[in-house]
């Protein structure tokens, strides 16, 4: 088996700092950084534009496909709104098809869903 290993301060200095959609969000916090896990809090509607703006804002500045790994309960309704995220791109000057097509979203309910949402993407390839 070919096993390779890196230092997590290594890994550090591959991280890349996005943009929020807000700039006093950005300044309290320093923008958010790849690699990293953030939990907001607040109304609905807020954060839901924030994620839109977040997920474009990553394939504005990566140029490459973008994973949204959402938390939310699918018995509350819609996890991630389509028509949003494309009105989103719109506002950021990008084709909404593009858009639609690089960013993907996978809801997990708890660790192990989370765990394996990483290894299937390891193994495949994907991100």
């Amino acid at each position: 088996m070919n096993t390779s290993f890196i230092r997590s301060s290594q890994l550090l200095l591959k991280t890349v700092k996005l943009n929020t959609g807000c700039k006093a969000l950005d300044n309290l916090i320093d923008k958010i950084e790849t690699g990293k896990t953030y939990l907001f809090y607040g109304d609905e509607k807020v954060l839901e534009k924030l994620l839109y703006s977040l997920a474009v804002n990553a394939l504005l500045r990566l140029e490459k496909p973008v994973l949204v790994v959402t938390m939310r309960d699918y018995h509350d309704g819609i996890t991630f709104d389509t028509y949003d995220l494309g009105y989103t791109a719109v506002q950021y000057g990008l084709d909404p098809e593009y858009v639609l097509k690089s960013v993907y979203v996978a809801s997990v309910f708890n660790r192990r869903q989370a765990v394996n949402l990483q290894a299937f993407c390891g193994r495949n390839s994907i991100f």
